[in-house]
This record gives structure tokens, sequence and C-alpha cells, in this order.
């Protein structure tokens, strides 16, 4: 079972007005977690809450942030259990999104490959 109150302490760094440093560190904690605890039903619930971070995330200006958050949407577009949680309006923002990221990138080989990848599984 998923640490709950880490999951807590993950959303609480994410909010907006935290610095992105803090943003960039919770997310590379959460795919730790994610990694750890995939099967996870409590988690999959929990990390479909933080889906709106992650979206805004993804687009962000700070290239550890938008990598990092990238790679824990990756994570819950490719698992079974947490792709099942995700609401079918917030899965056409999650497709919206990527199509946005994909087409306004500047790094179009790294970010492309990561999206080709997670939409082979979504």
């Amino acid at each position: 079972m998923a640490d709950l109150p880490q999951i807590d302490e993950i959303q609480a760094l994410l909010h907006p007005s935290k610095p992105t440093s803090d943003r960039s560190f919770a997310y590379e904690s959460l795919l730790r977690l994610q990694q750890v605890s995939a099967d996870d039903p409590s988690l999959a619930a929990r990390s479909r809450l933080l889906l709106p971070l992650v979206l805004s995330d993804i687009r962000s200006h700070d290239e550890e942030t938008s990598a990092q958050a990238l790679k824990c949407l990756g994570f819950m577009i490719y698992h079974p259990m947490h792709v099942a949680s995700i609401p079918e309006m917030e899965a056409h923002l999650v497709v919206e999104a990527l199509v946005e990221l994909i087409t306004t990138t500047k790094m179009k080989v790294g970010i492309g490959k990561r999206v080709f990848f997670s939409f082979l599984f979504f």
C-alpha cells in the first residue's frame, strides 16, 4: 500500500506557488513512489488527483520540471491500474496536452520519442 502521507507531501510541493526546484523534486519523489507501488489502487486514485498539476507542469518553461512531470504522466498512462482511474474527459485533456507539447516544444526529438512511446501504451 502506498504511503499516503508521502503523497500529501508531494502534492504540497506541487502547488503552483512552490519554486520549480521543489516541484521537480516532488515529481522525482512521485516517480519513485509510482515505481515501487505500481499496483496499489490507492496510489492510482491519489495520482489521478494530481493529474491537473501534472498536465500544467508538462507545459512548464522549466525544462527539468517539465521533463519530470512528463515522466510521471508517462507512468500514469502506461500502467493499466493508473490509466483505468482516469475518467474519459480527463483522458481527452491528457491527449490534448500531449499534442500541444509535441507541436510547441523546441526539444522535439527527446519529447517526441517520450510522448510517442507513451501513446503506444495509452
